[in-house]
């Protein structure tokens, strides 16, 4: 096989020509500035592996050897070392801005609790890891249902966006709660309180 193969390059291309440096130059890709963003890149090296990749399978169909596709084949395999690094250096901020928001967002809870506290309305520990799981679990289902349509990353919800809309939320059902459920005053106030929210909604 090997034998065939050596065979094979040694009627299409010169002993001393790179078998890769041919197949890039017969794709005749345009290879950008060196100013040019990573993306474009990135984009022609993607291009002109495919390029090659298509090249090479004419010529060894041509001279009948069987070949097959790596089972280990990945992505980013065409990235270079620069543009690897600088995927990395962005997941991890988005990493660490994630962390540091779901510490905020547990620094805030307790000092609810402790305004709580002063007042006398003692919020139990269970209701409040709770709450907290909920508002964290919306804010990623949120995001990736977002993500999974296209949204653009600087175009999706904070984890204060997520909390507001939840607090809202629980306003709304409470509110809806009391004007079925509740007493003559009680329906009357809600249901008010229903009609003001819906103008808001309306105005928006």
């Amino acid at each position: 096989m090997k034998e065939q193969l050596q065979l094979a390059l040694a009627s299409l291309i010169n002993p001393d020509e790179h078998y890769i440096d041919y197949l890039s130059m017969v794709t005749k890709h345009k290879r950008p500035s060196d100013d040019a963003d990573d993306a474009d890149i990135d984009q022609y090296n993607i291009d002109l592996a495919k390029s090659c990749v298509t090249q090479a399978k004419i010529n060894l169909i041509a001279e009948d050897i069987p070949f097959r596709k790596p089972t280990d084949f990945t992505p980013q395999m065409f990235r270079s070392n620069n543009i690897e690094q600088r995927v990395e250096r962005i997941q991890e901020k988005k990493s660490q801005e994630l962390q540091m928001q779901q510490q905020i967002r547990k620094r805030r809870l307790e000092r609810q609790q402790q305004i709580a506290l002063q007042h006398g309305k003692r919020m139990g520990k269970h209701t409040q890891i709770r709450m907290q799981k909920e508002i964290i679990e919306k804010w990623k289902a949120e995001r990736a249902q977002l993500q999974k349509n296209g949204v653009d990353e600087s175009k999706l919800p904070s984890l204060e966006d997520i909390e507001a809309k939840y607090a809202k939320e629980k306003k709304t059902n409470r509110s809806q709660k009391n004007a079925k459920f509740g007493g003559k005053h009680t329906k009357a106030k809600a249901k008010r309180q229903l009609s003001r929210d819906k103008r808001r909604e309306d105005r928006k």
